[in-house]
């Protein structure tokens, strides 16, 4: 109690400052952190994406040394026949 049997209400504002500011700090913690999932997320996603175009860069020079193999001599022997 104040002087003069008042009741002082500074406590209370004080513990409705910290009610407050928790409550932002809670909500700007909730909002950084879903962020942060979000960003973690696409770059998931993005190594992903970046496994299957290298996947892809080896099955196509797989493919490709495959071709030469086997029609490579062949179309080199046509060439030269069709232009000597």
């Amino acid at each position: 109690m104040a002087s003069g049997g008042e009741i002082s209400l500074l406590p209370w504002f004080e513990e409705e400052d910290k009610s407050c500011e928790y409550d932002q700090l809670y909500e700007e913690y909730t909002r950084t952190s879903q962020e942060l999932q979000m960003k973690h997320t696409a770059i998931e996603a993005f190594n992903e994406t970046i496994k299957i175009f290298q996947e892809q860069g080896q099955t196509q020079e797989k493919c490709s040394k495959e071709y030469l193999e086997r029609f490579g001599g062949r179309a080199m022997k046509k060439r030269c026949r069709g232009s000597c």
